[in-house]
C-alpha cells in the first residue's frame, strides 16, 4: 500500500508542477499533457520509454495528465491528425519489439513509459517559447531517476546539438547530471540522408541507451540493418524481456 501511495504522490506532484508552470505563463494558451500512457508507467514499466518533443496542435485542448485507456501512440486509443505519424511509429516499434513483446505489441507499449520532453502544447516546436524548452530540461533533470531507470529510450525527433528535439534534450539531461557517453553511432534510416542516432550513457550502475529516430510524421525508419540493430538491442536488455 505504501508503494502505491508513493507512486500516486509522485504522479500528482509532477502533474502539479506542470499545472503551476502553465497557469503562470502568459504566453501559453493551448493546454498541456503529461503522460501518453497510464500513470502507473511512471514507476512500474517495461524499461522502455518513448519521448516526443511536445504535444502539437493549433487549438486549445483541456489538460491531459495521463492516458489510462492505453498508449496514445496506438490508433485504437487516439487518432492524430497526421496520417503518417502513428502508422510509421507502429511499423518501426512492431519490428523493433518483435523478440521481446511476444506478439503483444499494443499491450507492451501500454506498459511502457511514454511522454514528452516538454508538456506544453504549441502549433509547432519552433513556436514554443524558449523558456518552455528550458523548463522541460529542468523538469526532467529534477526527475532524472525516471530517465536513469530506463533501459532504452526511443526519442521521436533526433536533431542533435542544442536543438529542439527529445533526442538532444534527453542527452543533455543525462550529460549535465554526470552520465558518461560510452557509445555513439549513427545508422541509416533508409530515408535519404536521415539517420537513426544511437547513444549509450553510463551513470554508476545505470546504463541507458537512447535511440533517436527521425520524426514519424515525415519519415519512415526502414533500413533493414538498422531495424535489426534496434531489435537486437531490445532483445539484449535484461528488463525489456
Amino acid at each position: 500500500m505504501t508503494k502505491t501511495l508513493n507512486e500516486c504522490a509522485l504522479f500528482d506532484s509532477m502533474v502539479n508542477e506542470i499545472r503551476l508552470a502553465y497557469d503562470a505563463a502568459a504566453d501559453l494558451s493551448l493546454g498541456w499533457r503529461f503522460l501518453y500512457s497510464p500513470k502507473l508507467t511512471l514507476t512500474r514499466n517495461t524499461g522502455l520509454a518513448i519521448f516526443g518533443y511536445n504535444p502539437g496542435g493549433p487549438a486549445f485542448e483541456p489538460p491531459i495528465p495521463s492516458v489510462e485507456a492505453g498508449n496514445a501512440w496506438l490508433t485504437s486509443v487516439e487518432r492524430w491528425p497526421s496520417a503518417n505519424t502513428q502508422p510509421n511509429f507502429m511499423r518501426f516499434m512492431g519490428k523493433a519489439l518483435r523478440q521481446v513483446a511476444n506478439g503483444q505489441i499494443a499491450q507492451y507499449l501500454t506498459r511502457s513509459l511514454t511522454s514528452n520532453l516538454i508538456p506544453f502544447r504549441s502549433k509547432s516546436a519552433m513556436g514554443l517559447p524558449r523558456w518552455a524548452h528550458d523548463w522541460g530540461i529542468s523538469f526532467w533533470t529534477k526527475h532524472i531517476e525516471l530517465i536513469r531507470s530506463q533501459e532504452v529510450i526511443v526519442a521521436v525527433g533526433n536533431a542533435s546539438g542544442d536543438s529542439r528535439s527529445p533526442f538532444a534534450g534527453i542527452a543533455k539531461v543525462l550529460l549535465d547530471q554526470g552520465a558518461a557517453l560510452v557509445a555513439s553511432e549513427d545508422w541509416p534510416s533508409g530515408w535519404g540522408e536521415q539517420v537513426v542516432r544511437f547513444r549509450r550513457f553510463s551513470s554508476g550502475e545505470s546504463t541507458v541507451s537512447v535511440i533517436g529516430v527521425p520524426h514519424f510524421s515525415r519519415f519512415d525508419t526502414r533500413d533493414t540493418k538498422t531495424i535489426e540493430r534496434v531489435t537486437t538491442l531490445m532483445r539484449d536488455c535484461r528488463r525489456l524481456t
